[in-house]
């Protein structure tokens, strides 16, 4: 299995300069069922798809489960364009604008410190997934936090669930305006005879 890791990306020798930011959207209530579910299920393997900064998430987890392995999927770009999503318009995205430009940067040094357990994938969750397919890297948790359209968000679960049927599944915005995510979380659930948990934003399956 390490091999197969080490060949998804070589991080490089000497951390970036770019200058420190922590911007992240992570919650509480999402702490707390992470922190509930990793105490639980003790992963040795770990999928997030939508890492941002990583100093939300991304590093939560990784302190949490320190002897556990984490992919991270996440495209990182530079292009303005790749944020605006069906359901995330142009002003919001000119927000976060100013972040853009060093994203990549800044995620390796947000990570830096856990770069020996912690591998990431630079794709949209798309190519990601199909990246992941054929690995048979055997997660057990899976954190579902890259995008905000219900058949983007569906997409999501559905080939996670369909590649790693054991992993527990977890994500962020289920209060997302218009109900695109809660729509998506709980049509997976009736489709697939799962119960659907949710937490304030934070939303996880369990079998029935």
């Amino acid at each position: 299995m390490k091999e197969k890791l080490e060949k998804l990306f070589t991080w490089p020798d000497e951390k970036p300069q770019v200058p420190p930011n922590s911007h992240n959207w992570f919650g509480g209530e999402n702490a707390e069922v992470l922190g509930k579910l990793i105490n639980h299920i003790k992963p040795k393997y770990i999928l997030e798809m939508g890492s941002w900064t990583g100093a939300g998430s991304t590093k939560f987890m990784l302190e949490r489960a320190p002897d556990a392995h984490m992919v991270c999927v996440d495209h990182w770009s530079k292009n303005f364009e790749d944020f605006v999503q069906k359901d995330f318009g142009i002003e919001q995205v000119r927000e976060i604008g100013g972040y853009i430009s060093v994203l990549w940067e800044t995620f390796l040094v947000n990570t830096w410190e856990y770069r020996h357990h912690m591998t990431p994938v630079r794709a949209k969750t798309v190519e990601g997934l199909q990246i992941l397919k054929d690995l048979n890297i055997p997660f057990d948790l899976i954190y579902i936090d890259a995008h905000h359209d219900y058949e983007s968000v569906l997409h999501d679960i559905t080939v996670a669930h369909t590649l790693w049927p054991n992993a527990i599944i977890v994500g962020d915005d289920y209060k997302w305006p218009r109900n695109e995510i809660s729509r998506a979380v709980h049509e997976f659930a009736d489709n697939n005879n799962l119960e659907a948990i949710v937490v304030g934003n934070c939303w996880y399956y369990l079998d029935k």
